[in-house]
């Protein structure tokens, strides 16, 4: 039985790339590039599963963040950021815009994260942890060229949800190429936590049935109205890896809006907290190498 179980994810890992979702998959706005070029050169570079490869021109308010490895997140005004809290390393962190990184001037994370200790020795993000894993990255002013909402109203269950990253996609791993799916909210737990889940066996080309891999962390999770409900902190594997769960934050939880609320968001410049000083000008560097890119397609 075991080994028929394995083989059903072998072949389910070896289904060809496409970029286009299934019509009916309610994405928030598909935003697809239709080019027979593009069409083939994703074909031929990559054999997407957990989702729908998406250009990096849509969803701009999404942005791949630099660390030691890497995770995702959003604009949510024109100069802040709003990402995982266990992202904020101390490796060098920075947006890329335009080939060139850019520096955040100030970074905070949720009062409450216990972080490091934790986290850096097992890689993954308690429980307890996950409904204050936020923070906040300010840049320099009108950095961002489009910006998220939060949503004012609360997530329920089987609402249907987008979600969009530069996480693992692949049967060999993939990463840091924009890519959006679709899936039904599975949970809401009342200490701030959305959960979706996916059966492996049923991950193919076409965007649906879509969770969170490594590398998507601190990406969104939207409405159907295209505001944002949740951001990603992690995830596990259920029995015999036939299936996966993903955990993001509830931004409509009292704990995130702690943090949120003190903030000015929109398509606006949030002021830097008080506990910011000043030192140098944001840094700005081209890119050194290829592996730091993101995916071309």
């Amino acid at each position: 039985m075991f080994i028929k179980q394995l083989c059903i994810i072998v072949i389910a890992f070896n289904i060809s790339c496409s970029i286009e979702p299934e019509k009916n998959s309610q994405l928030r706005t598909p935003q697809n590039d239709n080019s027979s070029d593009y069409k083939q050169k994703c074909k031929t570079e990559l054999n997407i599963l957990n989702g729908s490869i998406t250009k990096e021109d849509n969803y701009k308010e999404v942005s791949l963040l630099h660390n030691k490895t890497f995770c995702s997140g959003s604009w949510i005004s024109k100069n802040l950021f709003l990402t995982a809290a266990h992202c904020i390393t101390e490796d060098d962190l920075s947006i890329e815009i335009n080939g060139l990184k850019k520096k955040p001037l100030f970074s905070k994370k949720h009062p409450k994260f216990k972080d490091e200790l934790d986290y850096s020795a097992s890689g993954k993000v308690s429980k307890t942890d996950i409904p204050f894993d936020l923070a906040l990255l300010w840049f320099e002013d009108n950095l961002a060229s489009a910006t998220a909402k939060i949503c004012d109203i609360d997530p329920k269950r089987n609402d249907r949800v987008t979600i969009v990253g530069y996480g693992y996609n692949t049967s060999t791993g993939g990463g840091k190429v924009k890519r959006q799916g679709v899936n039904n909210i599975r949970q809401i737990r009342p200490e701030g936590i959305i959960e979706l889940k996916s059966l492996i066996t049923l991950w193919n080309d076409s965007g649906l049935q879509t969770v969170s891999g490594p590398g998507d962390s601190g990406s969104p999770m939207y409405s159907e109205d295209g505001c944002i409900l949740g951001s990603v902190s992690s995830g596990s594997y259920g029995p015999l890896g036939l299936s996966k769960e993903s955990f993001y934050v509830n931004l409509q939880s009292e704990s995130s809006m702690s943090l949120l609320d003190k903030y000015e968001l929109g398509d606006i410049n949030s002021k830097l907290p008080d506990e910011y000083i000043p030192d140098e000008s944001p840094e700005t560097a081209k890119e050194e190498n290829e592996d730091s890119e993101p995916g071309e397609c």
